[in-house]
């Protein structure tokens, strides 16, 4: 059984964000469409890694605290919430 420490709010995923400086982020895509996800430098100028979601799928991203996710389409449908694995 997966356990989760939530360490902040769900929110969407409408413009580029740490998601509260997150090292550790569940991403749900709660749409009936595929949408691309970035992680971007602390300038939001730079992708260093993006990939695919499909519809209604859920992923956990590792990240730096000072680095932004973004999505590439339907953003207002992408949820995010800072999260930490528990044992």
């Amino acid at each position: 059984m997966q356990v989760l420490k939530l360490l902040n709010q769900e929110t969407n995923l409408t413009a580029s964000s740490s998601v509260g400086s997150a090292t550790l982020v569940r991403v749900f895509n709660n749409q009936n469409a595929m949408s691309a996800l970035l992680v971007k430098d602390s300038t939001d100028t730079n992708i260093l890694g993006s990939f695919t979601m499909k519809e209604y799928e859920v992923v956990y991203v590792q990240k730096n605290a000072d680095q932004l996710m973004a999505a590439s389409a339907g953003g207002s449908n992408v949820k995010v919430t800072k999260i930490a694995f528990t044992n």
